[in-house]
């Protein structure tokens, strides 16, 4: 006989009835399965991956876990060497396009390394692996998968924290706009930065020594802001330079030409803080023998024959600033 459960009186028609089946733990997972936050995955890298979910600008999120309890030794990241063991794999969605700051921190006598994919058990989809654990780039909409992978060592714990802001530009992205050079140097927005010449392809001229500035007499002052120039020259390992160390970043001045007995004056102390070594050469670069060098900021060099040369202004100091050299052919 039926029975209408709302006319039953010895029956509560409000009471909800519990329909739901007894998952993982309570029922043991089939063959090879795990138990995950009650749901049975592949006992794999990828199928236990932890997943934080969407992560939008303004997030800020965090997690932890065990290589001990936790970590297989089934994937490969380009930067952890031979000796790789175990990895935890989390998994997150970006929905809009991000600039995601991370840092990682080790607990245990281990070292480990940072990768990026975007499909989780293809190695070959790796976008970054760094031995740093902290960094920031740029991600756009879609799925990602973080590897966190021991380099060598004993296994222990991490814990994670993953900072998000709308990223305005991409990380290392450059552009000349008329003589002003457009960088990116956090992803957040660009920063225009003054060139002391003219600016092409994506740099200011005078950063190299095949991009350097030409110079004729009478000469000029010279004027960029911080971060035109990167570094590449130093004169450290140069006896023919004096061995003076130069890490910073330098400006390359090209003047072709010159007589013997004209006289090139190199004031580097024309209203900016830096500190800064002059190197004179008939051929450009660090290796190149120096026709001449100085430690001092203001020099009058006499040119000792026809010919072309190269006054090579380099940092002492491997800082971010503001220069203004002036050079004057007489």
């Amino acid at each position: 006989m039926d029975i209408d459960a709302a006319t039953d009186a010895g029956m509560d028609s409000d009471m909800e009835v519990d329909m739901d089946v007894p998952t993982c733990p309570e029922v043991p997972c089939l063959g090879e399965d795990v138990c995950v936050d009650n749901v049975c995955v592949p006992n794999t890298s990828c199928g236990t991956a932890k997943n934080l979910g969407t992560i939008s600008p303004g997030d800020t999120v965090t997690d932890s876990g065990s290589f001990i309890t936790q970590g297989l030794d089934q994937l490969t990241t380009s930067c952890a060497g031979a000796m790789a063991t175990r990895e935890r794999v989390i998994a997150f969605d970006v929905a809009e396009r991000s600039l995601l700051s991370f840092e990682v921190d080790w607990t245990g006598q281990f070292d480990g390394v940072v990768s990026f994919r975007t499909t989780c058990a293809d190695d070959s989809s790796e976008t970054l692996c760094q031995d740093q654990e902290s960094g920031a780039r740029v991600f756009e909409p879609g799925t990602y998968y973080m590897v966190l992978e021991m380099k060598f060592g004993n296994a222990g714990t991490y814990a994670l924290t993953i900072n998000s802001q709308t990223a305005g530009c991409t990380i290392g992205e450059s552009m000349c706009v008329d003589t002003t050079l457009e960088i990116c140097p956090t992803g957040v927005e660009k920063e225009s930065i003054m060139c002391p010449d003219a600016c092409t392809n994506s740099a200011c001229v005078g950063g190299s020594c095949s991009n350097a500035i030409t110079v004729t007499a009478p000469g000029g002052t010279y004027t960029g802001g911080a971060g035109a120039f990167i570094g590449t020259l130093n004169f450290e390992n140069n006896a023919g330079c004096g061995n003076r160390q130069s890490p910073g970043y330098e400006a390359v001045f090209y003047l072709p030409g010159l007589t013997a007995g004209q006289v090139v004056n190199v004031d580097t102390l024309t209203g900016d803080t830096n500190s800064n070594a002059i190197f004179i050469t008939s051929a450009c670069g660090d290796t190149s023998a120096c026709v001449a060098n100085y430690a001092s900021e203001d020099i009058d060099w006499v040119v000792p024959a026809n010919g072309d040369y190269y006054v090579i202004v380099d940092k002492v100091l491997n800082s971010r600033s503001e220069f203004s050299y002036t050079l004057n052919i007489f």
